[in-house]
């Protein structure tokens, strides 16, 4: 997703949804971009990681003239309705933006949105992001029986794997304030019941030891 965006170093980002997907997109954008601000309808998720600045969807929603032309680029990683994201996002990014690309929309997930094409809405792209990289959910691929060539400035889900330990290992990205769960393997069967409770789990991580 964040390679669909071709940030620059310039770039005022957007992340719209501070779930798990929102969080992670956030804080690799960060890795990048010169500004990065995370949103949701819940303030208290989006001050998890304090490497990054968070503010409520009503703070930018109800706030449309002091945010206007703010961002360049956008993410919206929700699930659900994304209506008044679509409607909003046309003003709030920069229309010149970044110098280099238009100001761009990002979709990450699963949502569903009406967009009004108009000339109001301006020269901006919009992008979505399904996969996590070319091969995925692709058997041939993951049984060594294909190779495959990604587009210029994507890579394969085994290239974005390893590009994902490095950022882990090599950056400052900081993953363990959304570690909501710490398991052993005989706590999973309750575990798993709590799983059907809507935004019950941001994380969880297993010790198989």
């Amino acid at each position: 997703a964040v390679d669909r965006a071709n940030l620059l170093a310039g770039d005022r980002v957007l992340v719209i949804g501070a779930g798990l997907v929102g969080q992670l997109v956030a804080e690799v954008a960060r890795q990048t971009a010169s500004a990065v601000l995370l949103t949701d309808l819940n303030h208290e998720k989006t001050q998890l990681n304090p490497n990054l600045k968070g503010v409520s969807c009503d703070e930018i929603l109800n706030n449309a003239l002091r945010y206007r032309g703010a961002f360049t680029k956008a993410f919206i990683c929700l699930s659900g309705k994304a209506d008044e994201w679509l409607v909003a996002l046309p003003s709030l990014l920069n229309p010149q933006g970044n110098g280099l690309h238009r100001p761009r929309i990002i979709g990450v997930g699963r949502y569903h949105a009406q967009v009004h094409f108009s000339v109001e809405l301006g020269n901006l792209d919009i992008v979505f992001s399904a996969r996590c990289g070319e091969g995925y959910r692709n058997d041939a691929y993951v049984h060594g029986l294909i190779n495959l060539q990604p587009l210029a400035g994507e890579y394969t889900v085994d290239q974005n794997l390893k590009r994902s330990l490095d950022l882990l290992h090599y950056s400052d990205v900081c993953i363990e304030p959304l570690i909501s769960h710490r398991l052993t393997l005989t706590q999973l069967p309750d575990f798993y019941q709590s799983l059907k409770q809507p935004n019950a789990i941001l994380s969880a991580v297993v010790n198989y030891s």
